[in-house]
C-alpha cells in the first residue's frame, strides 16, 4: 500500500484523499513535500477526546458531589430550623 506523500500515513491506492491530512493523492509527481502555494496542515498533535479527563484535568465530579453533600446538609439544617419553630 502507498503512503501519504505529507504525513506518511499508509493509504489504500484507490482513495483520493488522505484520510489522516486530506491530501489530493491524485498527484502524478511524487515528491515528498507539496508544491509550493499549497496549504499542508499540520496533523502532528494528538487528537484528545473531549469528555475524559486526562493528567492534566482532574476529575470534575468530586466538585459536584461535595456541592450535593453541602445543599443536602443546609436543608437538613433549615428543614430542622423550620420543624423546630412549630413544634
Amino acid at each position: 500500500m502507498p503512503n501519504c506523500p505529507v504525513c506518511g500515513k499508509e493509504v489504500q491506492s484507490t482513495t483520493a484523499y488522505c484520510p489522516a491530512c486530506g491530501t489530493s493523492l491524485k498527484q502524478t509527481n511524487s515528491s515528498s513535500s507539496p508544491p509550493s502555494g499549497m496549504y499542508s496542515p499540520n496533523y502532528s498533535s494528538p487528537q484528545q477526546s473531549y469528555g475524559m479527563p486526562t493528567t492534566s484535568q482532574p476529575h470534575s465530579h468530586r466538585k459536584y458531589i461535595i456541592a450535593i453533600i453541602i445543599v443536602g446538609l443546609i436543608g437538613l439544617i433549615v428543614g430542622g430550623l423550620v420543624a423546630s419553630t412549630f413544634l
